[in-house]
């Protein structure tokens, strides 16, 4: 079993595991609703970039970049029937889901990029 394989395992089963307040991967029925909540929180994120170099914290804008991207990938998560409560579990799973071509709309490139 590959080591990404081992890892998604791992994930699901803490999905699994804890319930609602789970800290790992849990799949559950394909949400445009949610995916969309996603994408608004990402542009919430996009918007507090600009907001931070105004007012002299542009420190903080790192952050939110990151966290506009990771709620990018969490929408495509929700959009492919999962719920990630954990960073590494999320990005276990949009690796598996390019490895699958089950989704175009990032590279395993871009990914890294976001992931390090």
């Amino acid at each position: 079993m590959s080591k990404l394989n081992e890892k998604l395992n791992k994930c699901l089963k803490e999905g699994i595991k804890g319930g609602l307040r789970h800290k790992g991967l849990k799949k559950i029925k394909p949400s445009k609703e949610l995916a969309l909540d996603h994408l608004n929180k990402a542009m919430h994120d996009f918007k507090a970039i600009a907001e931070f170099v105004k007012i002299d914290f542009s420190d903080w804008s790192a952050s939110a970049a990151f966290y506009t991207l990771y709620h990018c990938l969490l929408g495509i998560l929700a959009k492919n029937g999962f719920e990630s409560r954990n960073q590494s579990c999320t990005f276990a799973m949009i690796e598996d889901l390019i490895d699958k071509n089950k989704i175009k709309e990032i590279t395993k490139e871009g990914l890294f990029c976001i992931k390090y």
